[in-house]
């Protein structure tokens, strides 16, 4: 536990105060004009959305519109569905794993599974690669599917039982469309890491991650989630129902609040800060590609090249009720946070106030003259 005591000592400045609030600041008004004329969609359909912003030592949130059949504002502390913003959460709760010597990234996956489930044409695996989008197993897998997802709640019916015996049956295919990561890999590393660490996958977050960077992230496993999360809306603009997740929580699950995400944020800055812009480039051109060649996979998120000197760590998830979406520019120490009460999201709003932040990509790096 050394090694985590120096992490701990590292990292603790990023326990950070409440942010500011502002009574319509002008960074609001700079966000309503971003709302107003360049944005693709119109976010007057959602009823409130909230976003943090994060510029040095500072931190910003502002409101705006209202709790779903309310007039109260949302705040920093409502409880939102991340969707897929959850695995670069589980990627840093592995990596925490990793460096305290609890989990390595190179284990094999199948020393971590009970003896009846081990899949000898699945040898080679270890848990980086079910990390990764080398999508060991597709999103939806044939026969336990798209015919068996509840569409109000992704993946109930797969638990532990119908996993394993997937991971135990499963034939490798070829030819993978890999340029996103898989929701079957990350809900594998649950199962992995309660199989073989014998301890509940909220316990292992609270443990060896919310404590360390000051956040709550969790999923609804003992609480009944409408009485948790902040109503929502879907698509079709109607109340909806909350997610009912508990083996796909390290890929869709998890929940939190504004405040958890912002502390997110600054970990990742801290962590990636002191990276040169040689080392980003390095970087980037050895992660795997995706759809998009200025897009690479990074940590359970997206590694976006916005021009030669900017790199943005990205990542948006969705539910039936609720939009998220994070930002990252470690070079400038920037972040925004969005998240909405609508299925919806906010599109891309998220990005551009980033940009507007970093002065349209032309401020410069903490380390500009680092080489």
């Amino acid at each position: 536990m050394k090694k985590f005591g120096f992490i701990f000592a590292l990292f603790s400045l990023l326990l950070i105060p409440i942010p500011f609030w502002s009574q319509v600041s002008h960074l609001h008004k700079q966000i309503d004009k971003i709302v107003k004329y360049d944005t693709e969609s119109d976010l007057r359909k959602i009823p409130g959305y909230i976003v943090g912003i994060i510029d040095g030592e500072n931190t910003y949130v502002e409101s705006f519109g209202n709790v779903v059949d309310s007039k109260k504002a949302l705040t920093d502390t409502d409880v939102f569905e991340i969707g897929n913003v959850s695995k670069g959460i589980t990627y840093e709760l592995v990596h925490f794993l990793n460096v305290v010597d609890v989990i390595s990234f190179e284990k094999f996956v199948n020393d971590c599974l009970p003896q009846e489930f081990i899949n000898p044409r699945l040898k080679d695996t270890k848990v980086k690669d079910l990390l990764d989008i080398k999508n060991v197993f597709p999103n939806v897998v044939s026969g336990i599917g798209i015919s068996e997802i509840d569409g109000l709640h992704p993946y109930v019916r797969m638990d532990n039982q119908v996993l394993t015996k997937l991971y135990r049956d499963y034939v490798p295919e070829e030819d993978f469309l890999s340029n996103v990561y898989s929701n079957v890999d990350y809900a594998i590393i649950q199962l992995v890491l309660e199989n073989y660490l014998k301890k509940d996958l909220q316990n292992l977050f609270d443990e060896y991650l919310n404590s360390y960077i000051g956040s709550n992230f969790f999923y609804t496993k003992f609480e009944r989630i409408e009485e948790t999360v902040t109503p929502g809306v879907t698509r079709g603009g109607i109340i909806g129902e909350s997610w009912e997740i508990n083996n796909f929580a390290t890929s869709i699950g998890l929940k939190a609040n504004l405040e958890d995400l912002l502390q997110f944020a600054r970990y990742k800055i801290e962590k990636h800060k002191s990276k040169s812009h040689d080392n980003w480039e390095n970087l980037f051109d050895q992660l795997t590609e995706t759809w998009n060649p200025q897009v690479k996979a990074f940590e359970g998120m997206y590694l976006i090249k916005i021009n030669n000197s900017k790199k943005i760590l990205a990542s948006n998830g969705h539910s039936d009720i609720h939009g998220a979406f994070i930002a990252i520019c470690p070079m400038t120490e920037t972040a925004v946070v969005v998240l909405a009460n609508s299925a919806v999201g906010t599109q891309d709003l998220g990005m551009l106030i980033l940009r507007m932040i970093n002065n349209n990509w032309k401020r410069k790096s903490s380390l500009s003259n680092v080489k």
